[in-house]
């Protein structure tokens, strides 16, 4: 069995699985190329196979994930300040404070880390 890359355009379209003394037919106006890398959406040169970009789900998932990570920033001003003028001050700050930072800063990391490159 070969793994072959469809290639339409530029573009692999499909992978397969067949067997080349076998009866399978091959589509008319496509390329083939023997490949055990090649995905769907990847792009081909006539040398070799460039990686998809990331797919549109993924960008939106990425503008919704750093949208938020924009929000937290802006929720996190008011208690920061409020923190930093007790320190200033020579006081400790308020507690509800440091825990509103301590929640966002957590929530943060977390969206950080999920941000597909």
């Amino acid at each position: 069995m070969t793994r072959t890359a469809i290639i339409e355009n530029g573009i692999v379209t499909n992978v397969v699985m067949h067997d080349p003394d076998g009866t399978w037919i091959r589509p008319d106006g496509v390329a083939l190329v023997a490949s055990e890398t090649a995905g769907v959406g990847d792009g081909w040169d006539g040398v070799s196979f460039t990686p998809m970009s990331p797919a549109p789900s993924t960008a939106r998932a990425n503008d919704m994930i750093l949208a938020e990570l924009g929000a937290i920033d802006a929720k996190s001003i008011r208690p920061l300040r409020a923190i930093l003028a007790a320190q200033a001050a020579g006081v400790a700050p308020d507690p509800t404070d440091v825990a509103y930072l301590a929640g966002l800063k957590s929530r943060a990391d977390a969206l950080r880390s999920s941000l597909a490159t």
